[in-house]
């Protein structure tokens, strides 16, 4: 889901289901907003949540003009 339509997107998946609370969803929001500046990409996607057994990831892509021309993986 692209970053400008982050929330009607959450909201279309939560009719199957997939929920996030309103911390996590501002959360989320807030930190693709940090992560496209501190990166100076043109355009971030969420991608969704992984569950693991210690802690979850939420994966995100950020990029300009090719979203396969450039790489960057953050923790």
């Amino acid at each position: 889901m692209d970053l400008k339509q982050l929330t009607v997107g959450l909201d279309y998946v939560a009719a199957n289901g997939i929920v996030l609370s309103t911390e996590k969803r501002v959360a989320i929001d807030t930190s693709m907003v940090l992560l496209q500046n501190a990166e100076q990409f043109k355009h971030i996607a969420f991608w969704g949540k992984i569950q693991g057994i210690t802690t979850d990831y939420f994966i995100a892509q950020g990029y300009n003009s090719d979203p396969f021309k450039r790489k960057s993986f953050m923790r």
